[in-house]
């Protein structure tokens, strides 16, 4: 088995709380992030960088986990 580790960096603005749901924002951006259908994403650290009152921006650290040898087909991305 050869599996592959890498980081993902997503930075990601929020300009209203009151139609934005933080956790399924963060669920759309780990099922965005698999290329393949065996690739393991999980979110690693969400980190504050700037917030008023209007919007907050966050930098998104995922972990992406893919075994080399069996990768699975490959995700349709959607446009």
């Amino acid at each position: 088995m050869n599996i592959t580790k890498s980081q993902a960096y997503i930075e990601l603005t929020i300009a209203s709380w009151e139609n934005t749901s933080l956790g399924a924002t963060l669920a759309e951006i780990v099922r965005r992030q698999r290329q393949y259908q065996n690739d393991y994403v999980e979110v690693h650290q969400v980190v504050e960088l700037f917030k008023t009152e209007d919007k907050a921006d966050f930098l998104v650290i995922l972990n992406v986990i893919r075994d080399v040898d069996n990768p699975g087909d490959p995700v349709p991305q959607e446009s």
